[in-house]
């Protein structure tokens, strides 16, 4: 398994007021206007109704899953589990925590932190996220 820039159960996530702050925005149409980026194909994305909408629900719902996946102990036990950090997110000392933490979940891990990168690290870096598939696809198909 390859976590890029993986959230964690344990993190801190949106409270109720932005969750209800994101679903007005929506309502009003005003939510598309207001997440722009420099990627013309974000932007197209995040002009979709639906997408937004998708966006806001899964902030609400974050609460909960994150409290499903702590009654389970998820653990890969020794298969191969990659965690790449963005470079750009690593100086925050909880999310460095955390990411760290997640290495956990397997006896067969490592981190690689993504120098330069923000959370999206798969445009940022795909050189990193691509050398992470394929170890961990080398290492499944020829243990």
């Amino acid at each position: 398994m390859v976590l890029v820039d993986s959230s964690h159960e344990d993190q801190d996530y949106p409270g109720r007021l932005l969750v209800m702050v994101g679903r007005t925005l929506q309502a009003a149409g005003l939510r598309r206007l207001i997440f722009r980026f420099g990627d013309p194909a974000l932007n197209a994305m995040y002009s979709s109704n639906k997408t937004n909408m998708a966006a806001t629900e899964e902030m609400a719902a974050i609460p909960r899953s994150a409290d499903e996946l702590r009654a389970t102990h998820f653990s890969l036990g020794s298969k191969p589990l990659v965690v790449v950090t963005a470079g750009q997110n690593d100086s925050d000392e909880m999310w460095h925590r955390l990411q760290v933490d997640l290495l956990g979940r397997s006896s067969n891990s490592h981190r690689v932190v993504a120098e330069g990168s923000g959370h999206r690290v798969q445009d940022d870096r795909p050189d990193i996220v691509i050398a992470a598939i394929r170890e961990v696809v080398g290492t499944s198909v020829h243990p």
